[in-house]
């Protein structure tokens, strides 16, 4: 099974339009770790409606057919273009006027690729502009088509040029210019190749950067966001359908058992509005994007879920925190309900927050057993749990995926940046982790793990 990657990207990149001409960009957000709330609603309310008609004329520029799938018309009037109408590339259909419009991007023959959600949104100016919902479609003011003969909204036409620039562009991924543990190099999307890709905060310019061996987050300002969360998936397809491997072959790390390690570089003090992250989480679908995140939490967009919190800070501000989230009352997910939000050690022991060096951060599922552990910079290990039971009536009927990343509940810059680097995952039965566990062998994780 294969999920399409849609494009979700988070930012919505639109040109305002009007007299003016100016460009705007809006954003919608959720900065807890659960990301965005999910999708918006088709319906406009009365105070987001826009009070007179905004008549367009679409020029198709995408590369594939667009096809009208449904909508809200304008009061008293038709759905324009009406439902199954066919706008192929390079062609333009004169008379556009809705309140919203469902598009289809398929291929000349007909194949799905993407879906998009127009709406009409005015910004704080007057002016009118379209906004994809599901961030697929760009609309830009062609002011050479556009024609205006008076004031009368009803004799106005606003040419638009449409395209959809995320089907080249490919899901949001990070370059693999790190030791990311998936087996490749590339720095951008690429078919049959894995990738860490981001869940939200999607097309934020440098949000992510790579330099050769680390992957940073960084928590500045961008918008009004300042988190990003990421996980590994595999690229089935290309352009134009890019999809996502949703079964069998995943990428490297998506698993019921084995080993998840991975080296931090933590920037903040520990406390605070931030948390850094690296912990497992059931997921479901794969194609990123909040409305599929599932967690232990209990508020997450996609649904409950198992989560194994690996290593957490801001909870425990003296140290690291490990934790088994039991999820909702009512649905309870959890490993066990007996690990709950343990500081395994003191910060200090490593000289503090900020790091100054990169500390592992580790776990190993091997048949109903788990053990956290982590390991100093210096390669000895700091701490490691007892072998902690599974306890729980849950059944688990999809993979973990490993999430790194760092949230805040607020929208204030934190200005530091959380550094990843040496992601390994083992099956249980790796013939350098099978029938050892950390506590009884701390010898063979940690660093061991990233030698041949």
């Amino acid at each position: 099974m294969i999920s399409s990657w849609k494009g979700k990207l988070g930012l919505s990149l639109l040109v305002g339009i009007g007299l003016t001409g100016l460009s705007l960009y809006q954003t919608y957000r959720h900065f807890k770790k659960i990301g965005l709330h999910g999708p918006l609603p088709l319906s406009l309310s009365s105070t987001d409606k826009v009070p007179e008609p905004f008549i367009c004329k679409f020029y198709n520029h995408t590369g594939y057919r667009l096809v009208v799938k449904g909508g809200q018309p304008f009061p008293g009037q038709q759905l324009n273009p009406p439902q199954d109408t066919k706008i192929d590339n390079n062609s333009h259909y004169d008379y556009c006027l809705f309140y919203t419009i469902s598009l289809e991007t398929t291929t000349e023959d007909g194949k799905h690729i993407q879906s998009s959600n127009i709406i009409l949104r005015m910004d704080s100016y007057g002016n009118t502009y379209l906004l994809d919902l599901n961030n697929n479609l760009l609309f830009t003011y062609d002011p050479g088509h556009s024609y205006y003969p008076s004031s009368d909204p009803w004799k106005q036409l606003h040419a638009m040029s449409i395209t959809a620039p995320n089907i080249n562009l490919g899901p949001p991924v990070i370059s693999n210019n790190w030791t990311s543990g998936l087996g490749n190099h590339d720095t951008q999307a690429t078919a049959k190749e894995s990738f860490w890709v981001q869940d939200y905060g999607m097309n934020e310019k440098d949000r992510w950067s790579t330099n050769g061996t680390t992957v940073c987050q960084h928590t500045n300002l961008i918008g009004t966001n300042v988190g990003s969360r990421a996980y590994p998936v595999y690229l089935a397809t290309g352009s134009p359908t890019w999809t996502i491997q949703n079964n069998s072959p995943f990428a490297s790390g998506t698993a019921f058992s084995g080993c998840w390690q991975i080296q931090m570089k933590c920037g903040s003090s520990g406390s605070g509005d931030f948390c850094e992250t690296f912990y497992l989480a059931e997921r479901a679908n794969l194609s990123p994007g909040p409305e599929n995140y599932q967690d232990g939490s209990g508020q997450a967009t996609g649904g409950n879920s198992r989560e194994i919190d690996i290593m957490e800070t801001k909870w425990k501000p003296n140290g690291p925190q490990t934790n088994c989230p039991i999820g909702s009352p009512n649905d309870q997910t959890g490993w066990t309900s007996q690990w709950n939000s343990r500081q395994m050690a003191d910060w200090k022991d490593i000289g503090g927050l900020p790091m100054t060096g990169f500390v592992t951060f580790g776990c190993l599922i091997s048949g109903d057993n788990l053990w956290f552990y982590g390991y100093k910079p210096d390669g000895s290990q700091w701490y490691c749990s007892e072998a902690i039971k599974k306890e729980s009536d849950y059944q688990q009927l999809h993979p973990f995926v490993p999430y790194i990343g760092t949230w805040s509940g607020y929208h204030r810059p934190g200005n530091f940046s959380t550094c990843y680097q040496n992601f390994v995952y083992l099956n249980e039965d790796d013939p350098k982790i099978n029938g050892k566990n950390p506590k009884d062998n701390p010898e063979v994780f940690g660093g061991s793990l990233l030698t041949n």
